[in-house]
């Protein structure tokens, strides 16, 4: 009898892991997708049954760095990740926590973040300079790049690199099951809690 109940119980245990339950943090209510306006239109029309609403943003990237990527958000696209709750400090290696403000950027000065401090990076050949920000990341991981650059709207345009689409996708359930899928049909799927 013993037997069977722990058999039973570490079924039980097994099911609410593998469903993403409350218990072990918050579940998933949305993927962040990183792609080109194609990519991501089809990823949509796929899910389009599953997804309540959209926010549409874009980064600039070296689409043939593969590793240590950069990548660099204007100040308007940073304010709508930050609203979303989506810019994460880095606690630990586990563990991330919403920031409580985005930092001051003017003109052509940058806010770095990386896992380590940094005021220089370069994206496409340009060097962009500025203050280190911290270890802040999208979502809940370096999904995507390892260094973001945060740069105002001007200075964000007049930028010469490749610009890609990343489009927050609210989720009506935990999308982890479309998580496969989407990753073949985009640069990147990420699974993220949106703050509502």
């Amino acid at each position: 009898m013993k037997k069977k109940l722990g058999i039973v119980a570490t079924m039980i245990l097994v099911l609410v892991m593998a469903t993403g339950c409350s218990l072990f943090g918050p579940k998933a209510n949305g993927l962040i997708m990183y792609g080109t306006d194609a990519q991501i239109k089809d990823a949509l029309e796929s899910t389009k049954n599953d997804v309540s609403k959209t926010d549409d943003f874009a980064l600039k990237y070296d689409a043939k760095q593969a590793d240590g990527r950069v990548i660099a958000i204007s100040k308007s696209t940073a304010q709508g990740l930050f609203n979303k709750g989506l810019l994460q400090q880095v606690k630990d290696k586990d563990t991330t926590e919403e920031i409580a403000k985005l930092p001051e950027v003017t003109g052509d000065n940058a806010v770095i973040f990386a896992k380590t401090d940094t005021t220089v990076t370069e994206l496409k050949g340009v060097k962009l300079a500025g203050q280190y920000g911290g270890d802040i990341v999208i979502g809940e991981s370096r999904g995507f790049a390892q260094t973001i650059v945060l740069l105002d709207d001007a200075a964000w345009e007049k930028l010469n690199a490749d610009k890609l689409g990343l489009t927050v996708a609210h989720f009506k359930k935990d999308p982890k099951n479309a998580l496969v899928d989407l990753s073949k049909k985009l640069e990147k799927a990420q699974m993220v809690v949106i703050k509502k």
